[in-house]
C-alpha cells in the first residue's frame, strides 16, 4: 500500500483528482502470490479490475496472463505484450464481432456461457476456416457464502448451469470447428476466507472428475475464476496468502494427485487483489461549510470518479473507506466531517462522518485501496466534469 510520505511526495506536482498507482505494490502482491500457490497454477489477470495499459503491460512483463470481458479488453491485453495463448475469454454477452476477433487471434480458450453461444463460436470458425478453443462456464449449484459480489449459484446470467453441462458437452462434441478445453467456474468476488476461496477451487476439482466419469470429457483446463478479497474498511481482515496456499496445496494433494486431472493446466484469475491496494484516489479540498451542525468538505472529485467508494458499486450496507489527509497545517487536532463531492446530486457523498485531520480548503483527501474498480467503473462522464488523471509510479 502507498505510504503517506510517498502519496504526498507523488501529489506535490499532480493536478487532481488523480489515481495514483504504485509499480512495487502490483509486483510485491503478484509475487507474493505466485510464491504461495503451487508451481502449476497459472496467474491470469482480471484485466477488468483495472485496465490501465501500463499496469497490464506491467503484469504481463512479470510473467501473467490476461482473464478479459470485452474485445477492448481483449485489445489491451494483445497492445500490451501478453501472448494469445495465455489470454482467456469470459462474460454473457459476447457479441458475433467480438467472438470473431477472439476466434482469429486464437486466444488460450473462450468460456461459452450458454448453448446459443457455443453455436455461433462454431460457426464463425468454420467460415475462417479455423478450430477454437472453448471452455464451459459453470454455473454452480451453490452460491458463496463470503463472497462481497454472488456471480454463481441459482438462477444466473452467467454461464451454464451445472447439471445441464454433460448436454453443452454433447453439443460441443458435435461441433466439427471446436475444442473443448475444459471447465471454467467464477462463484463471486471479494472473498475475505481462504477456507471459503479453495472450498470453491476443491468444489470445482470433485465437479471435473464426476463430469470426466459421467462423460468422457477430456479435460485440459481448469479456470478457477477470481475473487481473492482486500480490506476496504476498518477492522477487515486481510487474506493470509501463506495460509491460502497451503490450503490450496492440500486440497489438490487430496483431489487432483488421484486422477489424470493433475495433466491439466490450471489457471486462476485474481484482479483486485493484484492491484487494489497499490491505488490511491486523490482529490482537493474546495469549501468547507457548516449545515445545521454539520462540517462539510466539498471535494474537487466525487462519485462520478470514485463510485465505490460512495457506496454504490454493488454494495448493500454503505460504510466509508479508508481515508487519509494531507494538510499544509500539521495540526493534531481532528474533526467529524460529511466528504461531499462537486457533483450537483445528493448521491455525491464519499464518506459521512468521518474523523479525519482538521482540513481546511486546499488540502488533500486521499482514499486507499483505490486501483481496483475505480476510474474505470465509474461514471466518469456523468455531468460532463474532466476524467481523473491516472498515474503510474
Amino acid at each position: 500500500m502507498l505510504s503517506p510520505k510517498k502519496i504526498k511526495s507523488a501529489v506535490a506536482g499532480t493536478k487532481t483528482p488523480v489515481y495514483l498507482y504504485d509499480r512495487d505494490c502490483i509486483k510485491n502482491s503478484y509475487y507474493s502470490l505466485k510464491k504461495n500457490l503451487p508451481s502449476d497454477i497459472e496467474i491470469f489477470y482480471a484485466v477488468k479490475a483495472n485496465p490501465h495499459k501500463d499496469i497490464t503491460a506491467f503484469l504481463g512483463r512479470l510473467g501473467a496472463g490476461a482473464d478479459v470481458a470485452s474485445a477492448g479488453e481483449l485489445r489491451i491485453a494483445l497492445k500490451s505484450g501478453v501472448r494469445p495463448d495465455k489470454i482467456s475469454f469470459a462474460g454473457p454477452g459476447k457479441t458475433k464481432e467480438e467472438l470473431k476477433y477472439a476466434v482469429n487471434i486464437n486466444i488460450a480458450s473462450i468460456s461459452v456461457e450458454s448453448d446459443a453461444e457455443t453455436l455461433i463460436v462454431n460457426e464463425l470458425s468454420g467460415k475462417m476456416k479455423r478450430v477454437t478453443n472453448v471452455a464451459v462456464r459453470v454455473n454452480p449449484a451453490f452460491g458463496s457464502q463470503q463472497a462481497g459480489l454472488r456471480m454463481g449459484g441459482g438462477s444466473q446470467q452467467f454461464g451454464i448451469d451445472e447439471e445441464r453441462v454433460p448436454e453443452t458437452l454433447k453439443t460441443i462434441k458435435a461441433c466439427r470447428n471446436l475444442f473443448f478445453t475444459g471447465i471454467h467456474m467464477h462463484t463471486g468476488s471479494q472473498i475475505l476466507s481462504e477456507e471459503t476461496f479453495v472450498e470453491n477451487m476443491r468444489y470445482l476439482l470433485e465437479f471435473c472428475i464426476k463430469l470426466q466419469a459421467a462423460s468422457a470429457a477430456d479435460i485440459k483446463w481448469i479456470n478457477f475464476g477470481g475473487g481473492l478479497g482486500i480490506p476496504y474498511y476498518k477492522g477487515q481482515r486481510a487474506l493470509d496468502i501463506g495460509n491460502l496456499g497451503r490450503l490450496i496445496k492440500k486440497a489438490f494433494d487430496k483431489t487432483k494427485a488421484k486422477s489424470y486431472l493433475k495433466h491439466a493446466r490450471y489457471i486462476i484469475e485474481p484482479g483486485r487483489y493484484l492491484v487494489g491496494e497499490a491505488g490511491v484516489y486523490i482529490t482537493k479540498v474546495l469549501y468547507k461549510k457548516r449545515s445545521r451542525g454539520k462540517t462539510f468538505l466539498i471535494v474537487d472529485g466525487g462519485m462520478h470518479q470514485n463510485l465505490a467508494a460512495a457506496g454504490l458499486l454493488g454494495e448493500g450496507l454503505r460504510r466509508n473507506r479508508i481515508f487519509g489527509a494531507i494538510t499544509t497545517k500539521h495540526t493534531k487536532q481532528t474533526e467529524v466531517v460529511t466528504v461531499a463531492g462537486c457533483l450537483c446530486t445528493p448521491l455525491d457523498i464519499l464518506a459521512r462522518d468521518l474523523t479525519l485531520p482538521k482540513c481546511e480548503p486546499e488540502d488533500y483527501l486521499y482514499i486507499t485501496c483505490s486501483g481496483a474498480y475505480g476510474c474505470s467503473a465509474s461514471p466518469v462522464n456523468f455531468l460532463s466534469h474532466p476524467s481523473p488523471i491516472e498515474v503510474v509510479i
